[in-house]
């Protein structure tokens, strides 16, 4: 009777560490505090992709958009009352230092968007106050302050580039045969 309570007593805080592990990975993080913590000008790049076929050859082509989001404006608060509404998580296969984003998944094969967002205030390390979302061949991740996560479940991130491109102007390109 000994040995089985000595076992469940080496089991349960191993079983409270995985449940605090899981709870810190999937908590979701808010998209915009490091861009408020900094303030200033936001630069905003969205991106469009097109395939474009050349004798039977598919080439990529692509085009971006700048805009400088000038502190206080009503486009400010737009922007960030717009990710506000989405929040990120961290990805179990980029724990381990893998820092790619990776082009398959669930992203909205419709969407041929891409959106950088930067804070231009000074800032005490280069990956903070960047957010990279990419929707390229349905690819479902993006970049939060250097970290590689996924957007809600992985299905938001054509969503908020076609909300994005809504608030800047920019035409979403039809989708490539």
């Amino acid at each position: 009777m000994k040995t089985g309570k000595r076992r469940w007593l080496l089991l349960l805080p191993l079983a409270a560490l995985l449940a605090g592990f899981l709870a810190w990975m999937y908590h979701p993080r808010s998209l915009t505090a490091t861009l408020r913590a900094l303030g200033g000008d936001i630069q905003v790049i969205i991106s469009t992709y097109e395939i474009r076929v050349e004798d039977h050859v598919a080439y990529p082509d692509g085009k971006g958009y700048p805009f400088i989001v000038e502190a206080g404006t009503e486009e400010y608060d737009a922007l960030l009352a717009l990710l506000e509404q989405y929040s990120w998580h961290e990805q179990i296969n980029t724990l381990g230092g893998d820092g790619t984003i990776n082009g398959t998944g669930r992203g909205d094969p419709k969407v041929n968007l891409g959106a950088s967002v930067y804070s231009l205030a000074p800032k005490s390390a280069p990956s903070q106050g960047v957010l990279l979302i990419c929707n390229y061949k349905g690819a479902p991740n993006a970049r939060v302050d250097g970290n590689v996560c996924q957007l809600g479940l992985g299905d938001d991130n054509g969503e908020l580039l076609l909300a994005l491109a809504e608030l800047f102007g920019v035409t979403n390109p039809q989708a490539s045969p």
